[in-house]
């Protein structure tokens, strides 16, 4: 509640604004695409209509110190263009346009969405105005209000009385239509002033009544009580202007091409005018958009980057998620981005910037540091809703020792420059010594920093000793690398306790996203292939795929948070890729065995650095590239990272038993299942168990359709409610059946609720391996549902070992009470174990899993309403595996065929070879091959791999290979390796540079 103090103190403000006016013209008609109109307009539209929008005005000349102000109020948003140039957005954070030169022509070229996707079928102008402005009296009254806000924030009550004697001595008092522009700018804040424009403005400015005179005061009036306060903040900070422009969200990518250009040019248009401040900008993407948009700003922004006044901050393509996706995609995100920002703007960033992704992997300070970032900014930790982040700087250790400074921007990345809001941030500062970053700008949708902000910041430097506005980001870099020698250490995730549904919402783009970086990786694996053998595979060509996959690893779209829109356009730009990358795999692989003489039929694409001996269903466990509709379950022996020739098909259902088989009882619905590896019992009631060696591994599983209604933040979240207390669907018919062929047994239960939903799922067991698929098919009879399968089990630990990019973390959820990970992401699996016995969960496209009561919950499906009523709307379809061993290791040996999936190709060679070969030995063991691909240089091949929890070394021959050095994620020359062994630190990730041995 505002004192009575504060309440004269602000109107006065008002009035002091609206009298910087000193011209006034409401425009009665506008030229609309042609024709004119008169204003108010509306029309329906849709996203993508242009609006060109001609003014006819007659300016009276400028005074000095007087600038024009073109204010201008409608639904979307659009470019103010100003004797035929680009001049600068308007936007809801950007109002009007400052013009010091009389203009010749002005146009506004607009859409119909608004920031936050709003109003997108329908286009609206409601007000334009033009008006002359003294620009010192308003820049004055900008700063009186922000040091009032200031006041009442350190509840400095007798500073607020000081201010308002001192506006007593401004006499003058606005008219009707003074007070009207005050209203178009945003900054009426006495109610009855707002009431006053209501009832007279139209009037007035149809003449139908007499406005009063315009008030008037002079510039020194306002001197007196501008005094600067007596208690500055005592904190170290470094004022970034910002802008955070989400890839996509309640808006597609197509708009957002159109909102980094406007945004950009806000920016460059600050430094046109003379504003000195720093600002920075993330996502290498937006540069290239703009790129192609308008070449002419991005030359102007490249002047501004070797100024070091415009920061290329982030190295990353995207602000990607970093828990969803490969490490490899991590490592690709940071290549593409530091190497376009390299070669367009002429150097790479510095500081790592993910103000709003949803958690945090505990290898990114290994990445970032390989990539050449040196500190790191975010602020999504505010967000937690259970346990208040202490830390407002402090030392980031990844789980590899790697460390690296990280700072906690303000309580929102989007500052007002708000001395109130500056004040009410630094308030919770611990470390006040060390550097503090603030963020100014409009965001998410984009916008900038505006004129205003740049006015407050000229002199923050009255409530803020210690404010850095000018300084180079090497000063900020010096002084963060110093300030972090005696900071607090954080180790390991950074986990957001928020947003965990993301990890569940909308199956079908973490399921594309999945299966675009298999086929990608796939395809750098045959290029470098081709690439041993001399010949040039076109590896570029597939620059425009790993470009789409890596945009829709942003942290808004592979979350499922987006808007249908949105998805709408990713989806294409995915099935698109999708398409491409196999033909290309299929191509080269067709071509490499042809040269190499292999025998026609079907071949295996392997990258694993293990051998596949196992039986896969051909439409699950395998990506099927030879066009045909191949069923059932082949029967695959493929030798490590290597093309190997199967010839033809062997199908495990024609193969009979062929060794140990199953022991199967049925009684009561129930179906029993003994191999020589584990038991498992399909219950009446849907649900399952498993043991092996006596120890009951999966007491009991049951799959359940959960009432999902979050707080807030519908697909974003899942509350610990809707796990705990579990508000499920009752079953109205379940049935199971059991269906042997050959060595492989089906079983399988279809469940039916009681609101129409079915949840169907399909268990595969061969009767020689210990691995269990698990294929579930779910079909929604409305939204608002959460499907989770819940695991009991006998095994004493509370301890999860879960896969992370390039990796793994232990979580123990022994503590008591809530923790507040009940709802956590993994990589590709999740393994429980005691030591002594245990399983674990693989999942290519599962990333979501809840520990609560001692329970392990399988995140199956979410169906929220908001943003996207219409995901997943036809169902979801996926699959997990259980494998009874207690070793998380064994995953990547017996499961290797789900973290890569082998390729199916066929060729019609005519020769006789039965096998191409490996492309390389890998010997030893505790080390992961992530990829294989040509590097960005043409000269040679990069080997991506990663140790696991222990220092290990690995050798590494192959005929190709005569030397070998160690490089880093963005492939610069490193130092040399001595002789074909490795060695690896614990989870170590290095990057093996191989120079090209052509014909080998």
């Amino acid at each position: 509640m505002w004192s009575s103090v504060e309440l004269k103190v602000s109107r006065k403000i008002d009035d002091i604004i609206s009298m910087s006016h000193t011209y006034v013209e409401r425009l009665s008609s506008i030229t609309l695409n042609g024709r004119d109109v008169a204003m108010p307009f509306s029309v329906p539209a849709d996203p993508d209509t242009v609006f060109d929008i001609r003014l006819d005005v007659s300016l009276p000349g400028l005074a000095e110190g007087e600038v024009y102000l073109l204010l201008v109020d409608m639904s979307g948003i659009g470019t103010v263009y100003t004797d035929g140039m680009k001049n600068q957005a308007i936007d809801p954070g950007h109002r009007y346009v400052v013009l010091k030169e009389r203009p010749h022509g002005i146009c506004v070229k607009a859409t119909p969405t608004s920031l936050f996707g709003s109003n997108m079928w329908r286009f609206a102008v409601n007000e334009v105005m033009i008006t002359k402005t003294h620009w010192e009296k308003f820049s004055r009254a900008l700063r009186l209000r922000g040091l009032t806000k200031y006041f009442a924030q350190n509840g400095d009550m007798a500073s607020l009385s000081s201010v308002l004697d001192g506006l007593y001595s401004v006499h003058g008092t606005p008219n009707v239509m003074q007070l009207a522009a005050t209203r178009l700018m945003g900054h009426l804040t006495y109610r009855s002033y707002e009431e006053v424009v209501d009832f007279y403005s139209s009037p007035v400015s149809q003449s139908a009544i007499s406005d009063l005179e315009p008030g008037t005061y002079a510039l020194a009036a306002i001197d007196a009580p501008l005094g600067a306060p007596a208690v500055k903040l005592n904190a170290c900070i470094y004022f970034i202007g910002h802008c955070h422009i989400d890839a996509a969200w309640l808006w597609p990518y197509s708009e957002t091409r159109r909102k980094v250009e406007r945004s950009f040019l806000n920016v460059v248009k600050l430094y046109r005018d003379g504003y000195s401040f720093v600002y920075a900008q993330s996502s290498a993407l937006y540069y290239r958009w703009l790129e192609l948009m308008d070449s002419d700003l991005f030359t102007e922004i490249g002047r501004l980057v070797r100024s070091g006044l415009w920061l290329p901050v982030g190295g990353m393509w995207v602000e990607s998620d970093t828990n969803l996706i490969l490490g490899e995609s991590l490592a690709r995100q940071f290549l593409f981005g530091q190497r376009y920002f390299e070669q367009r703007l002429g150097r790479r960033a510095r500081i790592g910037w993910l103000p709003d992704t949803f958690g945090f992997s505990a290898q990114l300070p290994q990445i970032m540091g390989k990539s050449g970032i040196g500190a790191f900014v975010t602020h999504k930790l505010r967000w937690n809703d259970t346990t208040k982040f202490p830390h407002n700087f402090f030392v980031w250790v990844g789980i590899d020792g790697s460390r690296i400074p990280a700072m906690l921007v303000n309580d929102t990345y989007n500052g007002s420059m708000d001395y109130g809001e500056i004040a009410r941030a630094v308030s919770g500062v611990r470390e006040r010594e060390v550097p503090y970053a603030y963020l100014f700008g409009h965001g998410d949708g984009g916008g900038g920093p505006s004129v205003e902000m740049l006015e407050l910041l000229r002199y923050v430097h009255e409530i803020a000793g210690g404010a850095h506005t000018i300084f180079s980001e090497e000063e900020m870099l010096c002084d963060v690398l110093q300030s972090s020698g005696s900071a607090e250490e954080v180790h390991g995730e950074l986990y957001v306790e928020n947003h965990r549904g993301t990890y569940t919402t909308n199956s079908r783009v973490k399921k594309m996203v999945s299966r675009l970086e298999d086929l990608l990786l796939a395809a750098d694996f045959v290029a470098s292939l081709q690439t041993i053998g001399g010949q040039r595979a076109g590896v570029d060509t597939l620059r425009d795929d790993w470009e789409a996959l890596l945009t829709a690893q942003f942290h808004d779209v592979i979350p499922g948070s987006a808007n249908y829109f949105a998805y709408s356009e990713a989806f294409a730009d995915l099935g698109k890729s999708l398409d491409r990358v196999s033909k290309f795999i299929a191509d080269q692989v067709s071509d490499f065995s042809g040269r190499r003489g292999l025998a026609g039929g079907y071949i295996v694409l392997n990258r694993s650095r293990y051998g596949i001996s196992a039986v896969l269903d051909a439409s699950s466990d395998l990506i099927n590239l030879t066009g045909e509709a191949l069923g059932g379950h082949m029967v695959i022996n493929a030798s490590p990272l290597s093309l190997t020739v199967l010839g033809s098909i062997q199908r495990a259902e024609d193969a009979g038993d062929q060794g140990p088989g199953f022991t199967i009882e049925q009684s009561g619905g129930e179906i029993r299942v003994a191999t020589r590896q584990y038991e498992f019992s399909l219950h009446q009631d849907g649900s399952f168990s498993l043991s092996r060696g006596g120890n009951a591994l999966i007491q009991r599983a049951s799959t359940e359709v959960l009432e999902d209604l979050p707080a807030k933040f519908d697909a974003w979240n899942i509350d610990h409610d809707t796990i705990s207390e579990r508000h499920t669907l009752k079953r109205v018919d379940v049935r199971v059946w059991a269906e042997r062929r050959g060595r492989i047994l089906t079983l399988g239960s279809r469940t039916a609720y009681e609101d129409g939903s079915v949840v169907e799922q399909k268990f595969t067991l061969d009767a020689r391996s210990e691995v269990i698929g698990v294929e579930n098919s779910i079909r929604p009879a409305g939204r608002e549902k959460l499907v989770k399968t819940f695991l009991r089990s006998g095994i004493g630990s509370s301890k999860l070992t879960c896969e992370v990019p390039f990796g793994v973390v232990e979580r123990d959820f022994g503590n008591k009470g809530m923790d507040p990970r009940f709802e956590f992401p993994a990589l590709r699996f999740v393994n429980w174990s005691d030591g002594s016995s245990g399983f674990s969960i693989v999942s290519r496209e599962i990333h979501g899993y809840s520990f609560v009561g001692g329970e392990l919950g399988i995140s199956l499906a979410k169906f929220p309403l908001y943003p996207n009523p219409f995901s997943d709307a036809d169902g979801v379809s996926n699959k997990f595996y259980i494998l009874p061993d207690s070793d998380y290791r064994e995953v990547y040996r017996k499961c290797n065929f789900v973290l890569y999936p082998p390729i199916l190709c066929r060729t019609w060679g005519g020769g006789n070879a039965d096998n191409s070969g490996e492309i390389m030995s890998v010997e030893g063991e505790g080390v992961e091959v992530e990829s294989v691909k040509p590097a960005e240089s043409g000269k040679g091949i990069v080997i991506r791999a990663y140790s696991l929890d222990s220092p290990a070394a690995v050798r590494i021959t192959a005929p190709w290979i005569r030397d070998m050095s160690e490089s880093n994620i963005t492939e610069d020359d490193g130092p040399a390796i001595q002789g074909s062994e490795v060695h690896f630190k614990k989870f170590e990730i290095k990057t093996l540079f191989v120079p090209f041995q052509a014909g080998t």
